[in-house]
């Protein structure tokens, strides 16, 4: 519970900071910002792996020791994926009209995400973690503060650039903590095992063990940023920063959908998978997902009771009712194709999930690109709401194929 609760503390503190940052900056600068965090995801996503399910699976019944020396061997192999992964972020910034200033500052920041992150996944097996993860909240807090400060008592005085130098600052003071900590409990067992001549897993077999939930990871985090990406890439600068300003809003929706359904949820599936069948887990699903639908329907008169009430500030701040709505809608369709792929999980079907977001991934990167240059905004909308539809089709497609049990 303790993990839970600073889990969500820490995406909260998170949110509230970038979701400031964004209303705040100036539209350009809103956009650059909403471009930069995505790919700094990404990029952290990349250095990371998906190292963290195979050490969680040889956690769970191993002693303090060998947990600690195993996740040393994984922070070991993060530097050395770091090296490689480093260059093309930097110039994927570069290319994209970031100072330098800017990149150097995003590298870095990026690899303090990863081991933050990390610790989080850590502290789930083993409660000795939750210091360095309660370092990434207070982190976190610290952001928060710092752009609420910025943007109510010295509004003109933080741009962009200013803001990635604070962010970068502050990340510098938790991973400072977080290597104290760790160099005052941890590295005495990782000495301990070495001393002993424990074996090094190479960094290859590193590469190896976790290619296939990388790849997953990557089809799944590309094919929900790729709006994003899409949008800072083609849009003009202040048409990507209004985007910004909608789909960080909504993203709220499907972080809440992600831990207060499908994580709550999914351990239900699995344990009916061991004695029902396909058809009863179905309808848990679908009972499931009339409850999101309600939400949903809530949220969605809410969103248009306060723009009409609030109409001057929705103006202020570029807000259209209709994109709001256009992506409430996106974000029901695959949240519904989200929670079939608990029934394919339970199955042990993963190849289907990695199949279907593959597909809905191409069509995407076909629609995206060509409507939003002809038509902006409107145009990633559409072409959203298209590759949900193709993705809870074909997922519908793929629960009717299983075999009933």
């Amino acid at each position: 519970m303790m993990v839970v609760s600073l889990k969500f503390a820490d995406v909260a503190a998170r949110s509230g900071f970038v979701i400031i940052a964004t209303y705040s900056l100036s539209l350009a600068d809103a956009g650059r910002f909403g471009f930069f965090v995505t790919i700094l995801g990404i990029f952290s996503f990349a250095i990371g792996y998906e190292r963290y399910i195979d050490l969680q699976r040889k956690g769970v019944s191993t002693s303090n020791d060998n947990f600690d020396y195993n996740a040393f061997q994984t922070i070991r192999f993060f530097l050395s994926n770091y090296i490689i992964v480093a260059p093309v972020f930097g110039v994927l910034l570069l290319i994209s009209n970031f100072e330098l200033s800017v990149v150097i500052c995003g590298i870095f920041i990026a690899l303090v995400e990863t081991f933050l992150n990390f610790s989080y996944h850590m502290a789930i097996i083993s409660k000795r973690y939750i210091p360095l993860m309660l370092v990434s909240v207070v982190r976190n807090l610290v952001l928060l503060l710092a752009i609420v400060f910025f943007t109510f008592w010295e509004p003109n005085s933080t741009g962009f650039r200013e803001l990635v130098f604070i962010w970068a600052i502050i990340s510098a003071g938790a991973i400072c903590l977080s290597l104290a900590y760790w160099a005052r409990y941890m590295l005495p067992n990782v000495l301990r095992l070495a001393a002993k001549n424990a074996p090094k897993t190479s960094i290859r077999d590193h590469y190896l063990i976790s290619w296939h939930h990388f790849v997953i990871g990557l089809i799944a985090i590309i094919t929900l940023q790729a709006d994003r990406l899409i949008a800072g890439a083609i849009l003009s600068a202040e048409a990507s920063g209004i985007y910004f300003r909608h789909i960080i809003i909504i993203s709220l929706i499907y972080q809440a959908f992600n831990i207060f359904s499908y994580n709550r949820t999914a351990p239900k599936i699995y344990a009916m998978s061991e004695n029902h069948g396909n058809s009863e887990i179905e309808k848990r699903i679908s009972d499931e997902y009339i409850l999101i639908m309600i939400m949903l329907m809530i949220m969605s008169v809410s969103i248009i009771t306060m723009f009409y009430c609030f109409r001057d500030i929705s103006a202020d701040y570029q807000i259209n009712v209709f994109f709001a709505l256009g992506l409430v809608l996106v974000s029901a369709i695959r949240m519904r194709a989200d929670l079939n792929n608990l029934l394919f999980n339970s199955r042990r079907k993963e190849n289907i999930t990695v199949r279907l977001q593959g597909i809905a991934f191409v069509v995407g990167l076909i629609l995206m690109p060509s409507l939003a240059i002809y038509l902006g905004i409107p145009g990633i909308i559409i072409a959203s709401v298209a590759v949900a539809l193709v993705y809870l089709l074909l997922s519908s497609r793929a629960v009717n194929n299983l075999e009933k049990v």
